[in-house]
């Protein structure tokens, strides 16, 4: 069962089926406005619209990019416009892509059609026993042709796995392989989900991330303490790139 649904259920119970739906999140509320709301949006001004909708008697919560939306429309605070404007993909980069969601999938079919190099795990590496030697023979593989190129996006496989804990255990070989891959350096590397991106910044042992540019809600440049020179941009993966990201 999805969140979504989860709260609607919990919702519908709370009110025993007294209740109307709200237009706009289609969740139960009572006519005194009591309920669970969990809008589902897609931009910065469907967060805003949401909250317009809301009193003063509610209890917010939600991400970073919700709490900047409340601190706007709650609040009366603006956002500070960008001095800069930076396209992570305009120099030497990395990609890690460990989300399937149809954002990731649209923008890696961009890509290949543009004829960028996107390198998806192999069989190999896609089964419950492998070795690091494979490991990292494919990674370097990788790594060779991104010197020739500038460029390179790795993605998990999309296929489905059954072994125990496959999500874990592929987000750690991902680990290891980007851990081999920036040997050769790199200017910016970007990392597309969450748990990938805990698993990465995990394996290399990066503790400080300094925030640089938001390029958008929820997607954020940074510098890397640790590795000077190196630019990280974390997103997650439900979200878009934003149009500063581009694939020209």
């Amino acid at each position: 069962m999805t969140a979504f649904r989860l709260l609607q259920t919990r919702s519908e119970q709370l009110f025993e089926g007294n209740a109307v739906l709200s237009n706009y999140t289609n969740l139960p509320h009572s006519n005194s406005g009591a309920g669970i709301y969990t809008p589902d949006c897609l931009s910065e001004d469907e967060l805003k619209n949401g909250l317009q909708l809301l009193g003063d008697d509610c209890i917010f919560a939600g991400s970073a990019a919700f709490f900047a939306a409340y601190l706007e429309e709650k609040i009366g605070l603006k956002q500070q416009v960008a001095v800069e404007k930076i396209n992570p993909l305009a120099e030497n980069f990395l990609m890690i892509c460990g989300s399937a969601h149809a954002q990731s999938r649209n923008f890696i079919e961009k890509a290949r059609q543009r004829g960028w190099r996107v390198a998806e795990l192999p069989a190999a590496l896609l089964i419950e026993k492998t070795n690091d030697t494979a490991l990292l023979a494919w990674a370097d593989e990788q790594m060779a042709l991104w010197r020739q190129e500038g460029r390179l996006i790795v993605k998990i496989a999309t296929v489905q796995l059954s072994f125990p804990n496959c999500a874990t255990v592929l987000k750690e070989r991902l680990a290891k392989i980007v851990n081999r891959l920036l040997q050769n350096p790199a200017r910016e590397l970007l990392i597309e989900g969450g748990a990938t991106a805990y698993a990465i910044l995990l394996q290399q042992g990066w503790s400080t991330l300094v925030p640089l540019q938001e390029l958008a809600p929820g997607v954020v440049r940074m510098a890397v303490a640790q590795s000077p020179g190196l630019f990280l941009t974390l997103k997650p993966g439900s979200y878009g790139w934003p149009e500063m990201v581009t694939l020209d």
